[in-house]
């Protein structure tokens, strides 16, 4: 005798962990390495055929060099195939030009294809988060409703005496999922941790019923009875239904949504990596221009300056080295003088600001 119908089979699945996005997007991008090392070899070849049809007509911006104007050549080539063109290099002969034009149509279509490549990695990754069960490993309580259905759709099954033995397993990921009644996995707070997540609910006609034994119970007049208090009683029995039961919790966002913004989550090890990389590598050539400009630069033209003076020998040396001595002592002075003036400047001016504002107040 059925009562209610289940609302279906949840299969739940562990969640990626944080920065699974970003890491399969970038070795998608690794993986179409063969269409850049075809894009950097055509760009090369045709800055060797600007040089050759350009070089006579424009020596200054394609050197007759084969090493020098091949070079010029590979960056117009490739500043023009990406469609930035800056325009410090250009051709000028008519032959050149058809060629320009060519190229021009030419890495439009390279490029594309490697955008497209990595495009079509990053929608795929983000879209791809439907568990298909065909073939998948999947565990279920032995014998159970949602082991049956499992092997319906052709899975490989692997079953468990209860659901408790399960959740340890389903988190070291020892398989895809597990299938478990939609209300079983509502009032089991295993299912609950933040680790696990809903996949999908694959509608399957079951319900929740009696089965009536043997003696009276067995007897149609009985079961007449009991299907007349059932069908009397339903309203009764869907809330009782709804006051002992913990429906599912829907995740605040969808698979698809949690990919797409999972490739620059702030927790993933590789956007963390990539930040304090990119970090360090700022600050350390920070320091060293800093180090260049003030050490060694400073140092190397004073040095270069003391050099030409001993060149002068004698007392003109002499001379000389003091007179940098007191050119650098006057410059320390008129800047000390200058900050003095510029704090004394500010304070004038505030305090002629506040005395027209007390001779406008008493005028009012």
């Amino acid at each position: 005798m059925p009562l209610i119908s289940s609302p279906g089979v949840a299969f739940i699945v562990v969640d990626d962990p944080p920065g699974t996005s970003a890491q399969a997007v970038f070795n998608s991008v690794l993986s179409g390495w063969p269409v850049l090392v075809l894009t950097l070899l055509m760009a090369l070849l045709s800055g060797i055929i600007m040089w050759g049809l350009d070089t006579w007509y424009n020596p200054d911006e394609f050197p007759r060099s084969f090493i020098k104007g091949s070079g010029e050549g590979f960056w117009w080539a490739f500043v023009t195939m990406t469609t930035v063109g800056y325009g410090d290099r250009s051709p000028r002969g008519f032959v050149a030009r058809i060629f320009a034009i060519v190229w021009v149509l030419v890495g439009l279509v390279i490029t594309s294809i490697f955008t497209g490549v990595v495009t079509t990695s990053l929608t795929a990754i983000t879209l791809s988060t439907d568990v298909k069960l065909y073939g998948a490993n999947i565990a279920a309580v032995a014998n159970s409703t949602e082991y049956r259905l499992g092997l319906t759709k052709n899975a490989n099954m692997t079953p468990f005496h209860d659901l408790e033995s399960i959740v340890a397993p389903l988190k070291e990921r020892k398989f895809k999922g597990v299938l478990v009644d939609t209300y079983v996995a509502g009032e089991m707070s295993e299912f609950s941790s933040q680790e696990l997540r809903v996949n999908k609910i694959i509608d399957h006609n079951s319900y929740y019923g009696v089965v009536f034994g043997e003696g009276r119970l067995a007897g149609r007049t009985f079961q007449n009875c009991f299907e007349d208090y059932v069908l009397s009683k339903q309203a009764d029995i869907f809330e009782k239904v709804k006051e002992k039961t913990k429906p599912l919790e829907e995740p605040k966002e969808s698979a698809a949504e949690e990919r797409s913004s999972g490739l620059f989550d702030s927790e993933s090890p590789l956007f963390r990596n990539a930040i304090y990389t990119c970090l360090g590598l700022l600050l350390f050539f920070t320091a060293c221009g800093i180090i260049w400009d003030y050490g060694y630069m400073r140092h190397w033209k004073k040095k270069a300056e003391m050099d030409e003076l001993e060149l002068l020998g004698g007392p003109g040396y002499e001379m000389a080295k003091r007179n940098l001595d007191m050119m650098d002592a006057l410059m320390q002075e008129v800047q000390e003088f200058y900050e003095n003036w510029t704090k004394r400047l500010d304070d004038l001016t505030i305090k002629h600001d506040e005395q027209q504002r007390i001779q406008a107040k008493q005028k009012k």
